[in-house]
């Protein structure tokens, strides 16, 4: 398929230009003091009840929100619990009362982490499988309750946030419509692979962006919070240490990058569209500062204030314990599975990539809406049209269904042309997620393909008016495509 030659570089810039936050005191002459540099970071938080957010907007419509922006949660009430026992014991070495929000657990193999204003943190599987001890949980923990402390998110942080997301969305929805253009016969299920692919772009997690100055805090604060909650503070160098090394795995230099990207496109635009977004919100935002830097301020930070405390042990066997206990080990081994068998789908070996999956529906993760999304991905590659909708039916009735799952149900039975049956689903989708205007484009298109040209003006003239930045998508789904026509 020949992509627009704009499609691509725009969404490139599009998506990378929106990492330019800048903050006042990035900009500040030398002379403003550097973080920790007379006192440890723990000094400046005010003890007694937690000020909340102006930007926040309640822990479970948050944890609501975020859901839609990822592949799902990873429900097990095991690691649920460790979670919280490591959360609460940070929270309460802050000496800050009162602090909201949880730590939940997503389905991604990159190693995400990441905070909101309601003070939920958010891990991704990633890390239960890279940690060696709880110490280093910990230390991934006590960063991102750090940026909750500080009040880091402020509006322009989670403006930037949620404009990456948007644009993210539109761009698969500006080619989901180019998608339909080139569809063949009614069996054809390759459009639909492609497009389970091309879902991948905006159905996973948006970071925030947070600036060097934001983010040496965040490191320096949570190394006094492992000290005072009796932690091996060293386990922030441990962690960060990990993720260095999988940043270096994974580095590809942006010429390259991007040559492989435009390459990819001619003939698979969907998988492209998918490198593109691992690459935006994947890497570690620009603003950052280097890993490995961020691990030399934590060594002079650690000699500044606390050469004299004693360092301990991290507990190894507590941790391996943990990790062996039989659901814990059953999800970790399900969930290593399922993300086994999507980087095969990617590569296109899906016997392989459905073999490995349907091994990953095993015990609770047998419901979950990840490992049956996979196995969707995988059957539809292979043309089985009934394991495909019964892998994603029963990803839809899992604890937390995500968007993708009502996008690829409407998906697949658009493909079908069963356009009433996809009707019911955008149906469903906007009572579950209400403000995403890919489900009005949706409906735009889907009355189109129905010839009912009376209910698509009042649909175009809703879009203009409740979701002016989706106009142009809204109209190109109005638009009969070429082949259509021709067909006529």
């Amino acid at each position: 398929m020949r992509v627009p030659a704009c499609v691509l570089p725009i969404a490139f810039a599009l998506l990378t230009g929106c990492a330019t936050v800048k903050s006042g005191t990035d900009t500040v002459a030398g002379w403003v003091e550097s973080p920790g540099e007379s006192a440890p970071l723990k000094t400046k938080l005010a003890p007694g009840a937690y000020e909340q957010s102006g930007l926040a907007v309640g822990a479970d419509k948050d944890l609501s929100r975020m859901k839609g922006q990822s592949l799902g949660y990873i429900r097990q009430a095991d690691i649920e619990r460790q979670l919280a026992v490591v959360h609460r014991r940070i929270l309460a070495a802050s000496g800050v009362s009162e602090v909201p929000g949880r730590v939940v657990l997503i389905a991604t193999d990159r190693p995400v982490a990441y905070s909101s204003p309601d003070g939920n943190v958010y891990l991704s599987m990633y890390w239960l499988n890279a940690l060696e001890n709880e110490d280093e949980l910990a230390a991934l923990i006590a960063h991102e309750t750090a940026h909750v402390l500080l009040h880091h998110h402020n509006s322009d942080i989670v403006g930037l946030t949620q404009k990456r997301a948007e644009t993210l969305q539109l761009t698969a929805v500006a080619v989901r419509n180019a998608l339909e253009k080139k569809q063949a016969s009614t069996g054809d299920t390759k459009e639909l692979a492609s497009f389970m692919l091309l879902t991948e772009l905006t159905q996973k997690v948006v970071m925030p962006a947070w600036n060097r100055r934001q983010e040496t805090e965040a490191d320096l604060l949570g190394f006094d919070l492992l000290v005072s909650a009796g932690y091996v503070p060293l386990s922030m160098q441990d962690m960060l240490a990990k993720l260095e090394a999988w940043e270096k795995h994974n580095h590809e230099s942006e010429t390259d990058f991007q040559q492989r990207l435009g390459e990819m496109a001619k003939t698979d635009l969907s998988k492209a569209l998918g490198q593109l977004f691992e690459r935006v919100v994947g890497d570690v935002s620009a603003l950052h500062p280097e890993t490995g830097k961020r691990i030399d301020a934590l060594g002079e930070y650690q000699r500044r204030h606390y050469d004299e405390v004693e360092i301990g042990q991290p507990r190894v066997q507590d941790w391996e314990r943990f990790r062996k206990q039989p659901k814990v080990a059953a999800m970790l081994k399900s969930y290593t599975d399922a993300f086994s068998a999507a980087a095969l789908h990617r590569q296109g070996r899906n016997k392989e990539a459905l073999a490995l999956a349907q091994k990953a529906l095993k015990g609770e993760a047998a419901s979950h809406a990840y490992p049956n999304w996979v196995t969707a991905k995988a059957a539809a590659a292979l043309n089985d049209r009934k394991a495909t909708q019964r892998y994603l039916e029963t990803a839809l009735k899992s604890p937390d269904p995500v968007p993708v799952l009502y996008s690829e149900m409407i998906a697949f039975n658009e493909e079908g042309r069963r356009y009433k049956d996809a009707l019911a689903w955008v149906d469903k989708a906007e009572q579950r997620f209400e403000d995403n205007p890919e489900w009005l484009v949706a409906r735009i298109r889907l009355n189109r393909l129905m010839k009912k040209t009376d209910e698509v003006g009042p649909l175009l003239i809703k879009c203009g008016l409740t979701y002016p930045e989706a106009k142009r998508a809204c109209d190109a789904a109005a638009v009969e495509p070429p082949k259509e026509q021709a067909k006529r």
